[in-house]
């Protein structure tokens, strides 16, 4: 058997972990601020962690877990950040997070989500990062908390957006959503975001760069990377007057790309082996260009300042 000792503390044996208890040695509780198990976790019983009160972040990543009750969590009311990501949960029951007021980051990607109750987001009134990506969720999560800045919902199963208020919201992850190339105007929905600032549609599968994009004026951050597109037109991208940052890089079909963005300071353009015609002449502010792994043989740039 092999074993892995913990900070010095205690040594326990690496297997399968079928019932996770508090740790105890020699009748004293010992608490850990962070912690990570890198063990194959089955079953967390119910208040596991009532006497870890000091905990600020447990990541549970690549563990076993298909289960969850609302009194798994029990006794951590510090907890700041929560990884559950890589396990095998398929639901969550509602109140599941009632007892972590103070958590901020959670992370529940690649599991089995198909449906997530409103009532599992309850009393998470700090949350401000949730990671979703790659489970099996086909509408967007309703009842989200309203503090939330940050949102991954990539490589899911979205055939159409119609997201809450999130007066918050200032960065949404949706690539991989090839489902999203039958519906593009669908994205004029995330105009319901005000402060929306990065989003990603990398990966959806979209011919062309989507119209309703053009409602989007709050967008710094955008990235289009591994889209079948063959062209980069001046509209609706020239709508985003606050835009700064723009990526797309592997597109095997883009050929041209001609930009009118003020504002824009950072541009990715790498790894699109047919692209032959750049036109920047209209983008005075860039400080930062990759057009490498590209095959350009016109190239127009912005005249040097007066």
């Amino acid at each position: 058997k092999r074993t892995t000792k913990i900070k010095g503390i205690f040594t326990i044996c690496k297997l399968q972990i079928y019932c996770l208890l508090s740790f105890r040695i020699k009748r004293r509780v010992y608490t850990f601020p962070n912690l990570i198990l890198n063990l194959k976790v089955i079953f967390l019983r119910d208040k596991t962690w009532e006497a870890q009160g000091r905990l600020e972040e447990l990541r549970l990543e690549d563990n076993l877990l298909s289960s969850l009750t609302n009194l798994t969590f029990l006794g951590l009311a510090q907890l700041r950040v929560l990884d559950l990501s890589h396990n095998q949960l398929s639901s969550l029951p509602p109140g599941v997070f009632q007892h972590l007021p103070s958590l901020l980051t959670l992370g529940l990607g690649s599991n089995q989500l198909v449906v997530l109750q409103g009532g599992v987001w309850q009393s998470l009134p700090s949350l401000s990062s949730l990671a979703l990506e790659s489970n099996l969720l086909t509408s967007f999560p309703a009842h989200l908390p309203p503090s939330l800045t940050a949102l991954g919902l990539s490589d899911n199963s979205l055939s159409s957006l119609s997201p809450p208020s999130l007066s918050s919201l200032l960065s949404l992850d949706l690539s991989g959503h090839t489902e999203l190339s039958s519906h593009p105007d669908s994205l004029s929905s995330l105009s319901s975001l005000p402060l929306l600032s990065r989003l990603s549609l990398a990966r959806c599968s979209l011919s062309a760069v989507p119209s309703s994009l053009s409602s989007l004026t709050s967008l710094s951050s955008l990235s289009l990377s591994g889209n079948p597109f063959s062209s980069l037109p001046l509209s609706p991208l020239s709508s985003l007057s606050s835009l700064r940052e723009l990526e797309v890089t592997h597109c095997p079909s883009l050929t041209t790309a001609h930009l009118f963005l003020p504002s824009l300071a950072s541009l990715i353009l790498s790894s699109n082996p047919s692209l032959t015609s750049l036109q920047l002449d209209q983008v005075p502010s860039l400080v930062f260009l990759n057009i490498s792994f590209c095959s350009l043989s016109s190239l127009s740039l912005p005249p040097p300042p007066p």
